[in-house]
């Protein structure tokens, strides 16, 4: 795999964290459905705008994750089940028209998804961050500016950069030591 542009990390990190903000919102609808408050006609618009904002980014993000120039090892969720979930989820009044245990699967099957989605998400954000880190070591920690540890002892912000440096090297080991990222 190629190295990771800062943009593409950064862009499929904030397309990540909406889907998410998304996804708990078909949580929100799961768990309405199972309860006895009344479902009002905003509460069913709303539903419809995050089940089509929530399937185009879950396209988006299955075409970036899963394409061979970019993809990183065993970065996934299971897209197809989220996309089988916006789907199935006609409304909120017809989830609850469903039978109990099969809105209860879907929740489970909701979590097992979530999970998936917050360690993608995490990978992503780590990814990102260790690539800011690094890029304003190699600057100085100024833009333009050229690196100096004579400068950088001087600002106070040596101590800072070995430390993020150092979190970041162990954070790199678990991710290699998971198999999540491969050497």
């Amino acid at each position: 795999m190629a190295a990771i542009k800062a943009e593409y990390l950064e862009e499929t990190k904030n397309e990540l964290h909406i889907l998410m903000e998304l996804w708990l919102k078909v949580r929100d609808a799961l768990q309405k459905a199972l309860g006895t408050d009344p479902i009002t006609k905003e509460d069913e618009q709303e539903f419809l705008r995050v089940k089509s904002d929530g399937t185009k980014y879950q396209r988006v993000l299955k075409n970036k994750l899963t394409d061979a120039g970019t993809r990183i090892r065993k970065l996934d969720f299971n897209y197809e089940r989220m996309l089988d979930i916006l789907r199935g989820s006609i409304s909120i009044a017809h989830l609850r028209s469903l039978p109990e245990s099969d809105v209860r699967r879907t929740l489970s099957d909701w979590h097992r998804i979530s999970v998936q989605l917050n360690h993608v998400m995490g990978a992503y954000d780590f990814l990102s961050a260790e690539h800011d880190i690094l890029a304003r070591v190699s600057r100085g920690g100024k833009r333009g500016g050229k690196f100096s540890l004579a400068a950088l002892r001087e600002s106070g912000k040596l101590k800072w950069i070995l430390i993020g440096l150092a979190v970041v090297a162990v954070a790199g080991v678990a991710l290699v030591a998971t198999g999540v990222v491969e050497l």
